[in-house]
């Protein structure tokens, strides 16, 4: 409360900026209120004179010197007032005291000017228009505080009515009248100070966001250090001044990895506080170099030395030795720039895909960007680019590969698989994009496009009355993040007017790690709209048996890896026995992938393993090429399928 009084009444301490944004009103002013009163004494100069011209009252010398030296006394102040306060707006200054001396003079002249004259006015009957006109310059125009506003007003006004009040008796309505009128002034001038006071507060806020705003435009809030956006303008300077050295310069991405494992075991403040450490390590061992926090736990540096290898190393082992339960390591991938026009964000990308390769490698920390990641770089940036494109013109295409009964070897299936045949690449196989896909989370596009291609074969195959065998499509955990697969596949399947037991569903085991429970939702929702789920790619995941427990599937297919060294292993064979077997108590249909021989072939037979698909029986291949393996014989279709 007092803290607010004195606000109020001028007394709290204010800093440097709020009184230099009150003093510069304060010039403003004071060059607003000398121009007039420049004005309006040469005006009285004049009307004076011509009044002595013409008039035929003859004056005394002595009248005639008091009036000139009245008007020309408070035009000189006007007129000094005027440059004083225009050279301090310019920044050209006096020192504290000379111009609070000066300040002080130009009101004792103004306030005396209006006393004298409207001294003389009042007892001679006129109104004191000339000290009301002062007192609201002098009060209200130069914005004092509150507490020199009433000393001021105070003073001059208890000296007019002493002078008035000295000569005639002042009657009660005149002392009401002067009181009321020195409240206003008081008021006037209180309320003008504070809102100025407010414009200077609302200004050293302003300033200070714009200040902030311009400090995060080069700096990272967190670290202290470059942000990337300082690093992309500072790179092609840097590269430009010294290009004659240009093949000494490598682009660093730095990569701490494990990072986010660190965050959650101790929380995010000291997970900061680690950033600002490496931060200021990089900025130390990279002195006088260009070091930018990228994002997260990611810089980037641009550097000139050669032994930056063995820095990383060192410096990883380091981190590893400090935090050896959490598991930090630190990554780093190097790009060189080929010249000054290398875009430092492109330069970025490369050498991050270059430390992308040391991740999960403990004997590796350090990787230079080369010809051959530049070659699988483009590569992967083609395929997410290039995404959409192929959608739409049919470069995506559907290879069905073919699942047997294992007992007749006879068609009771496909699984619909994706190849991407390019007008500039050729064939890509699933192995160069899913994963591109998945990773910058686009694979729901390729995977719904795989989905519709695979109804509309359907419907093509039964209005043309040909034999038709059920196709099992792939759906990962990011489709079902990414959009309404449930939804889509029943609206695609309603479009296409085919029949549910057409369209099996796989997902695999390792998309299973479902801890917000959206699979298997997902899953049960799909259960009910009379889909089959399969689970793909049984044991090449670490929660096999938790999966199996948790979760309700149609059938099982086991993944290949079970059948390499199928011949050489014994254990193969009696751990895809157990798995058969476990299958069918659970109980859950079987289907082993990766069948190449005829001798794996009757042993998952031998052990009752249900479906059979792998090379033996067929490679992917086109629709047209299925139906002419049937047509001619190769492939027998079954007349059971489920």
């Amino acid at each position: 409360m007092w803290e607010k009084f004195k606000s109020w009444i001028g007394l709290e301490r204010q800093n440097a900026y709020i009184r230099k944004h009150l003093d510069e009103a304060r010039y403003r002013a004071g060059i607003y209120m000398s121009v007039i009163i420049i004005a309006l004494e040469v005006w009285m100069i004049l009307s004076l004179s011509r009044y002595l011209i013409e008039s035929q009252k003859q004056r005394s010398a002595s009248w005639i010197v008091v009036h000139y030296a009245n008007y020309v006394l408070l035009l000189t102040a006007g007129i000094i007032m005027l440059i004083f306060c225009i050279r301090r707006l310019k920044g050209k200054g006096i020192n504290e005291y000379l111009r609070a001396s000066w300040m002080l003079f130009f009101v004792t002249v103004c306030l005396a000017f209006g006393i004298y004259v409207s001294y003389h006015d009042y007892l001679n009957g006129e109104q004191i228009l000339t000290f009301a006109t002062m007192e609201v310059f002098v009060a209200c125009l130069l914005t004092w505080s509150p507490v020199t506003s009433f000393v001021i007003l105070v003073i001059s006004f208890g000296v007019f009515y002493g002078l008035i009040s000295s000569q005639v008796e002042v009657s009660y309505a005149t002392q009401v009248n002067l009181f009321t009128f020195w409240i206003a002034v008081f008021m006037a001038s209180v309320s003008a100070y504070q809102q100025r006071l407010g414009e200077a507060k609302n200004s050293e806020r302003l300033r200070e966001a714009n200040a902030h705003l311009q400090k995060l435009a080069v700096c990272d809030e967190l670290t202290g250090i470059a942000n990337f956006h300082y690093f992309q303008q500072h790179v092609p300077e840097i590269l430009e001044m010294e290009k004659d050295q240009i093949e000494d310069f490598t682009i660093l991405f730095l990569d701490i990895e494990n990072f986010k494992s660190y965050n959650e075991k101790h929380g995010f403040e000291k997970g900061n506080a680690l950033l600002k450490e490496v931060a200021l390590k990089f900025e130390e061992i990279f002195e006088r170099e260009l070091v930018a926090r990228f994002s997260d736990d990611h810089f980037v540096v641009l550097t000139k030395r050669k032994n930056v290898p063995e820095l990383i190393d060192n410096w990883s082992e380091k981190l590893h030795s400090e935090h050896p339960l959490s598991g930090l390591l630190l990554k780093c991938g190097a790009y060189h720039p080929p010249g000054v026009d290398c875009d430092p964000r492109q330069a970025c990308d490369y050498a991050r895909y270059a430390c992308d390769l040391t991740k999960r490698r403990y004997d590796l920390n350090y990787k230079e960007y080369d010809e051959k990641m530049d070659e699988e770089f483009k590569r992967r940036r083609y395929v997410v680019n290039n995404i959409d494109t192929a959608v739409e013109r049919d470069y995506i295409k559907v290879y069905y590969q073919p699942v047997v009964w294992a007992d007749t070897h006879k068609l009771c299936g496909v699984e619909a698989l994706a190849r991407w045949i390019d007008p500039t690449y050729g064939f890509l196989s699933p192995g160069t994009f899913v994963p591109v896909l998945e990773e910058y989370r686009q694979v729901h596009k390729l995977d719904i496009c795989i989905m519709h291609q695979v109804c509309r074969d359907i419907r093509y195959l039964q209005d043309n009355h040909i034999s038709t065998v059920p196709a099992s499509i792939n759906f990962s955990r990011l489709d079902f993040e990414l959009a309404d697969i449930c939804g889509e596949l029943e609206r695609t399947v309603e479009q296409f007017d085919i029949p549910k037991e057409y369209l099996h569903v796989e997902v695999t085991e390792s998309a299973l790690v479902d801890k917000d429970g959206l699979l298997k939702s997902a899953m049960q929702r799909l259960q009910a709209q009379d889909f089959q789920v399969w689970l793909d790619d049984f044991g090449s995941g670490y929660s096999s048996l938790n999966v199996l427990k948790d979760y309700n599937f149609d059938v099982m297919k086991i993944d290949m890896q079970f059948l390499e060294n199928f011949g050489s292993n014994e254990k193969t064979k009696e751990i895809l026995k157990s798995i058969v077997d476990m299958a069918d108590v659970l109980p859950m249909g079987t289907l082993t992938e990766g069948v190449e021989t005829e001798e794996e072939a009757e042993f998952l037979t031998s052990i009752g393993c249900k479906r059979l698909q792998g090379y033996h029986f067929g490679k992917p291949m086109p629709l047209e090429e299925i139906l002419k393996q049937i047509e001619d014989g190769k492939l027998v279709i079954s007349d059971e399928y489920l």
